[in-house]
């Protein structure tokens, strides 16, 4: 039994994944979940904020960041070893799989309207929406966001099929540890489309690529 978990930098998001494999036939399963994040992401806040308002609410923000969508999938996994000396071993890796797209509404303290005569704002928190897009499409308006865990009755769910493709190479540590490197590519298709940042929608066809490094357990 080959036991492995890592890391996956894909050119839209991250991820983290476990697999395990038959060590005879270099075949299992792979458990992944990823974070999708839109390559034009910018990360911001307003400190002049700070000033007038609790720490804790001034908070950074991506800009237009409309949902946070996660991924969870499981895979079938083939790996075929092309070369192998020594303690070092060249393999190509592939996967196809099922999934979920969890999608999970960001939700922004927004300031509608400035001190009245008592010194306070009028601050609400809320989602971006067609019908907020005067305040929540100036970044200036945005205190902050709310925590990712809040709010989590919004979250919809939607599914998918992906697979990849990959070259990689093994270097035995010791006969029961190994580390492994890994470039490829993953092809997938959504059933909706998702969107992370306002305005631009993932396709429900879509490529990334990726590069991954884990460890290896042989039981």
């Amino acid at each position: 039994m080959r036991l492995s978990a890592g890391g996956v930098l894909y050119n839209d998001g991250w991820a983290a994944s476990l697999q395990m494999l038959r060590q005879d036939k270099r075949r299992g399963l792979e458990l992944r979940i990823q974070e999708y994040i839109h390559p034009k992401e910018q990360k911001q806040i307003n400190k002049e904020y700070l000033t007038l308002f609790d720490k804790e609410k001034v908070t950074p923000f991506y800009y237009k960041k409309q949902h946070n969508v996660y991924t969870l999938a499981l895979s079938y996994v083939q790996e075929y070893v092309m070369y192998s000396g020594g303690n070092f071993s060249v393999f190509n890796r592939n996967t196809a799989g099922v999934h979920l797209n969890l999608s999970k509404p960001v939700y922004y303290r927004v300031i509608y309207a400035y001190p009245d005569s008592a010194g306070r704002y009028d601050v609400r928190t809320e989602p971006i929406r067609d019908d907020n897009l005067d305040r929540t499409g100036s970044a200036k308006s945005i205190l902050g966001k709310e925590p990712v865990y809040r709010n989590l009755d919004k979250m919809t769910v939607s599914a998918g099929i992906s697979g990849t493709a990959a070259l990689g190479m093994e270097i035995a540590v010791s006969s029961s540890l190994s580390t492994q490197l890994l470039l490829g590519g993953l092809v997938g298709v959504n059933s909706s489309r998702l969107v992370s940042l306002r305005d631009y929608p993932r396709q429900l066809f879509y490529v990334s690529g990726w590069v991954s490094g884990s460890i290896v357990l042989r039981l």
